[in-house]
């Protein structure tokens, strides 16, 4: 089944621990802690965000790391393609991936259409939750953006 890679879902966890400390400046050790991840998968991770302009990076004595109000608005989606790249159900559905369209069975694919529409069902989902979505669930449980079995 479909599994999100572990530097996303340890890549959500340092946006929303940035996201819910407001303005305070944290430091990769205090993320670390409060995320309960190693050291060294949050500095690989922060690396990363701070390359992608998600999260700011200060040096210095008052410095660390935080996140800018406006990425409370932040998605999955974007996440998700800071950290891994365009998000692809199939790699038959990965534009970016050299010979995606060359799979054998392209011309009469029936399944590829249906694979479709999960990838953009999956997209769709992400694109709705954001940060300070997902934040605001942790005091109820969260909800669908739309009904199972409907469409999108």
């Amino acid at each position: 089944m479909l599994r999100i890679p572990k530097s996303v879902d340890y890549g959500v966890l340092i946006l929303l621990t940035l996201f819910e400390s407001e303005d305070q400046m944290l430091s990769a050790k205090e993320i670390a802690t409060r995320c309960g991840v190693s050291y060294q998968q949050v500095a690989k991770l922060l690396k990363m965000l701070v390359k992608n302009a998600l999260v700011h990076s200060k040096q210095g004595a008052q410095g660390g790391y935080s996140l800018s109000p406006e990425k409370a608005n932040l998605n999955l989606e974007e996440i998700y393609q800071a950290l891994e790249g365009p998000f692809s159900f199939a790699e038959c559905m990965d534009k970016h991936v050299a010979g995606s369209n060359g799979c054998k069975v392209d011309p009469t694919c029936r399944l590829k259409p249906h694979l479709a529409i999960i990838n953009q069902a999956i997209q769709s989902v992400c694109r709705s939750l954001t940060l300070k979505d997902i934040s605001r669930s942790r005091h109820r449980k969260p909800e669908l953006p739309f009904p199972l079995g409907v469409a999108l």
